[in-house]
């Protein structure tokens, strides 16, 4: 069985996790515990309900429990966390902004994929891809994935191409030309008007069902990389 550190190692280069300087999440092995890596865990957040189904040595996460800037207060309230993963033999690992960008397991690729579309990168965590249908079209297709959280319809009725950004998209409408059809996880106040004004669509799907896509296909990578199960551990939060 492979050892922790031969896994991270691995990760470590695999992710690119050195990619993103101004990500706020601390990227890489948050929590060691076990050495001896017989299973290993996937999920979105790194949460007490996750920790007690992972039954595994190592749990990989999209949001994890270190992020930079967070108030000795709130680090202590972590404690009780580390001490859960450590009582279970659990490292975790957590990897944000490298898994939404990644061009083979990311989020958004892994997402426009399940489009049945073919992605393109675009710059940063946004990708794209050709659609050329109507929004109405878009919306069907997207239905079939899951029902969208909200829909501001407030762009053209024919879609040429989409964008996408998993989890909080928000900010990143602003890097959009007018007349653009976008796709997230969350969308929040202070887009609305530019989308109006800009006659940008926007649906949003959830921040995190847009988040389970890469977690998901980086258990698959890796199960195959050191030949050991994988598991997705699926806690939504309907968010």
């Amino acid at each position: 069985m492979p050892d922790l550190h031969e896994i991270v190692d691995w990760l470590n280069s695999y992710l690119e996790i050195g990619r993103f300087p101004d990500d706020q999440s601390i990227n890489g092995l948050q929590v060691e515990a076990s050495d001896e890596i017989n299973r290993v865990a996937v999920a979105v957040d790194a949460c007490d309900p996750v920790f007690r189904e992972s039954g595994a040595e190592l749990l990989i996460v999209h949001h994890g429990l270190y992020w930079k800037g967070v108030s000795p207060l709130i680090a202590r309230e972590m404690t009780s966390r580390v001490w859960a993963l450590l009582d279970k033999g659990t490292s975790l690992y957590a990897c944000h902004l490298p898994l939404d960008a990644h061009a083979e397991v990311g989020n958004n690729v892994q997402l426009i994929r399940a489009m049945d579309l073919k992605p393109e990168p675009v710059e940063d965590v946004i990708w794209k891809a050709k659609f050329g249908g109507s929004f109405d079209d878009l919306l069907k297709r997207l239905n079939d994935l899951t029902e969208p959280n909200q829909i501001l319809g407030f762009g053209p009725e024919q879609v040429d191409e989409v964008y996408v950004c998993s989890g909080g998209g928000t900010s990143r409408i602003y890097n959009l030309k007018p007349g653009s059809t976008f796709i997230t996880g969350e969308f929040v106040h202070h887009g609305f008007h530019y989308a109006r004004e800009k006659h940008i669509n926007v649906v949003a799907l959830g921040h995190y069902f847009t988040e389970t896509f890469g977690v998901r296909a980086l258990g698959k990578k890796l199960g195959k990389e050191f030949h050991i199960g994988a598991k997705f551990i699926d806690f939504p939060t309907g968010m």
